[in-house]
C-alpha cells in the first residue's frame, strides 16, 4: 500500500477524487442554501394538510350574515321594549356575541339585564347550574346541557326570556356524532324551556355568526307567544 502512494499517477488520482467530493459537497449546500424557502414552504404544507381545515368563508355571506344579525336585533329589542319583557344571555360558543349584538341596539338596556359568557364547563356549573354530571357523561354540546344553561340565565339575571347556546365552531373540537358545525340553542321563560339543534356549514366565523342569527330569531318568536307585562 505504501508503495501505492509513490506512484504520481495513483496520488493524481486521489487528488482529483478529493477535489470532485469538495466540489460536490459545496455545491449541495449552495443547493439547500437557495431553496430553503421551497423546503419550508413544502413542510408548512405538509403539516397544514394534517391539521384539521377551517373553510375560508365568503365576505359576501359574512356580510349578508351580519346585516340580518342587525335587523333582527332591533327587531327583538322593540319588541321586548313594547311587551316590557327582560331577556339576557347565556353563551359557550360565540363569547358574548348574542348579547353583543343586543346592547349594541339604542334602548336596549331598558329590556337587556347581561349575559354569562360560560366558555369552560366550570362555569357552566357554577355559575349557571349545569349538571357536572350531564358534562361528564354527555358532554358539553348536549340538549340538557343548553335547557340548563338557559334555565340558569333565567333564574340569575331574573329576566323573562333566555337564550342559551352550547356547541362546536371549529375547526377543532369535533366529536363522534358531532361535527364542527353542531350547536344546542335553549330558550327558557317563566312558562317552560325548549332546546333545538342545528348544524351550520362554513368557517368558524360562519358557524358563530349563523348561532347568533338562530338566536336572535328563537327570542323574536318567543316574544311574539309571550303576554305583555303590564
Amino acid at each position: 500500500a505504501g508503495a501505492a502512494f509513490t506512484n504520481p499517477m495513483f496520488v493524481l488520482a486521489w487528488f482529483v477524487m478529493i477535489i470532485a467530493l469538495v466540489l460536490t459537497i459545496m455545491s449541495m449546500l449552495d443547493y439547500l442554501v437557495k431553496a430553503r424557502h421551497l423546503l419550508r414552504g413544502s413542510s408548512e404544507a405538509a403539516q397544514a394538510s394534517s391539521e384539521p381545515h377551517d373553510p375560508a368563508d365568503s365576505p359576501t355571506e359574512i356580510a349578508a350574515l351580519q346585516m340580518a344579525i342587525d335587523e333582527r336585533a332591533d327587531a327583538v329589542i322593540k319588541l321586548a321594549i313594547a311587551r316590557n319583557v327582560t331577556i339576557s344571555t347565556a353563551e359557550s360558543l360565540t363569547g358574548g356575541l348574542i348579547a353583543a349584538m343586543l346592547t349594541s341596539v339604542a334602548g336596549s338596556s331598558a329590556v337587556v339585564r347581561g349575559g354569562i359568557v360560560s366558555y369552560v364547563n366550570e362555569v357552566k356549573e357554577e355559575l349557571l347550574g349545569v349538571s357536572d354530571e350531564v358534562l361528564s357523561r354527555q358532554g358539553a354540546v348536549d340538549e340538557t346541557v343548553a335547557l340548563q344553561m338557559a334555565r340558569g340565565s333565567l333564574r340569575e339575571l331574573h329576566t323573562n326570556l333566555a337564550v342559551s347556546v352550547t356547541g362546536i365552531a371549529g375547526p377543532t373540537g369535533a366529536e363522534p356524532g358531532k361535527p364542527v358545525g353542531t350547536v344546542w340553542l335553549g330558550c327558557a321563560t317563566q312558562t317552560g324551556t325548549e332546546a333545538r339543534v342545528y348544524h351550520f356549514e362554513g368557517g368558524r366565523q360562519a358557524v358563530r355568526l349563523q348561532t347568533v342569527l338562530a338566536a336572535l330569531d328563537t327570542m323574536e318568536t318567543a316574544l311574539n307567544t309571550l303576554e305583555a307585562r303590564s
